[in-house]
């Protein structure tokens, strides 16, 4: 029993070590010099993404970010899944810890886990799309501010996916069929 406990206790430790890991210099590099966080806030769509445990099966994404009083963002994603589709919703938090990387965000939904979350490219001028990676690539989203997006715009940004390293042919392609 006493094995367990301890057992249980390094467990939890090695957990909230890599939770709280900081930002690498990768990620500066990575990620946008410019980013206004309220020009980001509001709905997006998800126009592409890598398969995910968490996202699979889900269609008509949307990801929905709001800047709190504190400066934070509350995180609102959602999807349906099924026939007839079933409402799939999830709640989180996220912040900029460092003005140096300001497209670096820091997103939490289950405490005390979070992740990064790295804006690697965005429309500069009206942010009507936008690239999303992880540190590792395992995780990637092609956003917009609409539920399509044009052919040459897609094309531009795989292109500029594939020169940071991600492999654009494991993007899947999410539907957008449903009107709320």
């Amino acid at each position: 029993m006493q094995s367990t406990i301890r057992l249980l206790k390094l467990f939890i430790l090695v957990i909230i070590f890599y939770s709280c890991s900081p930002m690498k210099q990768e990620y500066r590099t990575i990620t946008v010099k410019q980013f206004d966080i309220a020009k980001y806030q509001g709905v997006w769509y998800e126009i592409a993404r890598f398969p995910s445990t968490f996202e699979k099966g889900l269609n008509n994404v949307t990801a929905e970010y709001q800047v709190r009083e504190d400066g934070k963002l509350t995180v609102i994603n959602k999807g349906y899944k099924g026939t007839p589709p079933s409402l799939s919703k999830i709640k989180g938090s996220a912040q900029i810890p460092d003005v140096s990387a300001p497209g670096a965000i820091k997103v939490q939904f289950f405490w005390p886990f979070t992740s990064w979350y790295l804006v690697a490219d965005i429309e500069p001028q009206n942010y009507d799309w936008a690239l999303v990676t992880t540190p590792n690539r395992k995780y990637n989203w092609i956003l917009s501010r609409k539920p399509a997006m044009d052919s040459e715009t897609l094309n531009s940004i795989l292109e500029k996916a594939h020169k940071i390293g991600i492999d654009t042919t494991r993007f899947e392609y999410v539907t957008h069929d449903k009107n709320e």
